[in-house]
């Protein structure tokens, strides 16, 4: 009974409360940051030990269709000087802070509340993203290296490296539910609490990934074979996809608010 309250809550919300207007919003705004973004994220990939790994965790995002593009985009930009460097690092701040901005507003709407007046948080994400890009690109690399050099003991090899396999796996795992949660709990203009916020960001992440199997499955059995859409098949399907994510996102807000309201009313 409580799930279903909670499912007819959003249903009913996202008709009455304009939810779909908001993620066309923040689609929109993510599309215009989407090219400072990315040739930041080439020039941070420039510095990552292992980018490869990295790549796979980045690709894993965006359907089949649309990984040809993003791959396109964040090889053409590797070379990049230190000057084009500098000025990109400053424009995605500025053009990342404006969409993250955006967000907060959608947030907000859905909260019933005002905005923060001034938030600093938005322009200091894309520094704060870029230095988790390259702790975890470091960690996979402590990961290879300390297994090589357990291999010298024969004796702890085996059990040592089913473990850190198995920790390596939790980690890549929960990366993107880690990676929701951290956005929800940074751009909320309302405090959020932190285990309904890891629960339904990884309900999220749940979610999306059988999502993205059937906007890979739509896009190759459809899109490829309609000879006006074909050549812009993969661009469409991107599109389509950021603005997904962010209903998605925006549908999740609206759930931690009414779990976390369910909690209160339910404590005495």
């Amino acid at each position: 009974m409580v799930i279903f309250n909670l499912l007819w809550g959003i249903l009913k919300d996202f008709f009455q409360r304009g939810y779909t207007y908001h993620a066309s919003a923040v689609a929109f705004s993510s599309f215009l940051t989407l090219n400072a973004f990315v040739v930041f994220l080439g020039t941070i990939l420039k510095y990552v030990p292992n980018k490869s790994a990295l790549e796979s965790k980045i690709y894993e995002i965006f359907p089949n269709i649309s990984r040809e593009i993003v791959d396109t985009v964040i090889k053409s930009v590797e070379n990049l000087s230190v000057e084009t460097q500098i000025v990109t690092l400053l424009l995605v701040i500025f053009f990342i802070g404006n969409f993250l901005r955006t967000m907060e507003i959608a947030f907000a709407h859905i909260a019933e509340t005002k905005p923060r007046t001034i938030p600093w948080i938005n322009y200091l994400f894309p520094i704060i993203f870029g230095f988790l890009l390259l702790f975890y690109g470091f960690i996979d690399v402590f990961f290879g290296i300390f297994l090589k050099v357990l291999g010298n003991f024969s004796l702890m090899y085996p059990f040592v490296v089913k473990l850190f396999l198995k920790l390596k796996l939790l980690i890549d795992y929960l990366i993107f539910p880690l990676g929701i949660l951290v956005f929800y709990l940074l751009i909320s203009p309302v405090r959020v609490t932190l285990r309904v916020t890891f629960a339904i960001s990884f309900i999220l992440t749940l979610l999306l990934n059988p999502l993205k199997g059937i906007f890979t499955w739509y896009s190759t059995h459809f899109l490829l074979k309609n000879l006006v859409l074909t050549p812009f098949a993969g661009i469409l399907v991107f599109l389509i996809w950021i603005y997904t994510v962010s209903l998605f996102i925006l549908l999740g807000y609206r759930m931690i608010l009414l779990v976390q309201s369910g909690n209160k009313k339910g404590k005495p």
